[in-house]
């Protein structure tokens, strides 16, 4: 095909283009002011909407100004106490705090952290690792188990009983429970966790709302696992909130909060 043509074409193209262009103009001076309102009203109905969803939306945490008092014993009936597990050398200067939930998958993933923590060559012997529990509702045998694992406590056995319960997330019953303290790697009595659970029920109760309580209302726990960090003054953690769940993001609390000096090994 000719230039010629090419440029004939060309030209008719653009003579329509430029009429439907004039046509267009002129019908939209002609419903412009109708035009107009509808999409004033469609813009005023969307942000109406946005303020709703805006209202339901949960206001982002203030930042953490002070540390957080974690008391790492509950006051019982009968002036009997329970102290939460730890995990590493007891009485270790600085604590991680762990709320966690035994049916929760991301507290699963994590749990092995934990002993990474303990026996991190920086850490060793100057941190430890204190179990809260957190089961949240919706998870159904998460506090049949959490109760199951403070019995295994009363037997010395809780952090091994607790990975026990990690391994096994789908099957948490209590014929389990049962089955699980007496494996040999536990080590546990079978009665005495039987005893307890129904003779302690009351107790078990009191310690997991408790934590939950302190959770809430001290912790500012928002869900499961959440990490603090802090320093041990008698049977409480000041604690601060870990915003990355890691051992780099504990590692850096502990620098950032001056809690230990990580250059230097513990005596």
């Amino acid at each position: 095909m000719g230039r010629g043509v090419m440029s004939q074409k060309m030209k008719r193209v653009a003579a329509w283009l430029g009429c439907a262009g004039l046509l267009a103009a002129q019908g939209c001076e002609q419903m412009g002011c109708q035009q107009t309102a509808k999409l004033e009203k469609r813009i005023a109905d969307l942000d109406s909407r946005l303020q709703k969803i805006e209202r339901l939306l949960p206001k982002p945490p203030k930042p953490q100004e002070k540390p957080y008092a974690i008391p790492l014993v509950t006051k019982l009936e009968e002036n009997k106490t329970y102290t939460s597990p730890i995990l590493g050398k007891q009485d270790a200067p600085v604590s991680v705090i762990v709320y966690s939930d035994f049916q929760c998958p991301f507290c699963k993933r994590s749990n092995p952290m934990l002993k990474q923590i303990i026996n991190d060559p920086q850490l060793k012997d100057r941190v430890n690792v204190v179990f809260k529990h957190f089961p949240l509702s919706f998870h159904k045998q998460a506090k049949p188990a959490a109760k199951a694992s403070i019995a295994a406590h009363k037997q010395g056995k809780f952090w091994l009983f607790a990975d026990k319960i990690y391994e096994n997330t789908r099957n948490l019953t209590k014929a389990n429970f049962e089955k699980w303290i007496q494996d040999p790697k536990i080590g546990g009595n079978k009665i005495s966790l039987i005893r307890a659970l129904i003779d302690e029920d009351k107790n078990y109760e009191t310690i997991i709302k408790e934590d939950m309580e302190i959770g809430i209302k001290v912790a500012k726990v928002n869900g499961t696992p959440n990490f603090y960090v802090g320093k041990r003054e008698g049977d409480t953690v000041q604690a601060w909130k870990v915003n990355q769940g890691s051992l780099a993001g504990i590692k850096k609390m502990i620098q950032d909060k001056k809690l230990l000096d990580l250059g230097k090994k513990a005596n």
